[in-house]
């Protein structure tokens, strides 16, 4: 059989990429906190299946007991979904209290981003409408404007 063909291929495949490709939409909670793969499973996919075995049943997962370690034998496991939830990491000091809710600091500015964006369209709005002569003018432009919002 060759690798790809494997039913755990894929799953070494996204582990090594989740660790090393700065382009994996998971990078930054993987290897950009520094978690590696152990050397014997990174260069070789044989020994990563020699070592976990095939999952026990299906919707499994690996999982790092320790998840400040990295993808190794004495680290890993076959988990369900439940059992991977329980071993999350907490969540970090960067969340703060804004108006009694826990939102990160990324989510505010985005939500600021989004709140300048609807001031300006309907600022844009405003003066389409005070410059519109008739009723059917106004309709025809907030046709337009509809067709040109983002």
């Amino acid at each position: 059989m060759k690798n790809k063909e494997h039913p755990l291929y894929q799953t070494w495949a996204s582990m090594k990429g989740r660790c090393y490709n700065p382009k994996a939409s998971n990078f930054g909670n993987y290897g950009g906190r520094g978690i590696t793969v152990c050397e014997r499973w990174r260069n070789d996919f044989w020994a990563f299946v020699a070592d976990m075995g095939e999952k026990p049943a299906r919707g499994m997962s690996i999982d790092r007991m320790d998840g400040n370690k990295g993808y190794e034998p004495s680290n890993c496991r076959w988990a369900t979904a439940s059992e991977q939830n329980l071993n999350r990491r907490k969540p970090t000091i960067t969340e703060k209290a804004i108006r009694g809710r826990i939102t990160s600091a990324n989510t505010r500015r985005g939500a600021q981003r989004s709140d300048e964006t609807r001031a300006l369209m309907r600022e844009k709005a405003k003066a389409r409408w005070a410059n519109a002569a008739t009723r059917k003018e106004q309709s025809q432009r907030m046709t337009q404007w509809h067709e040109e919002r983002p």
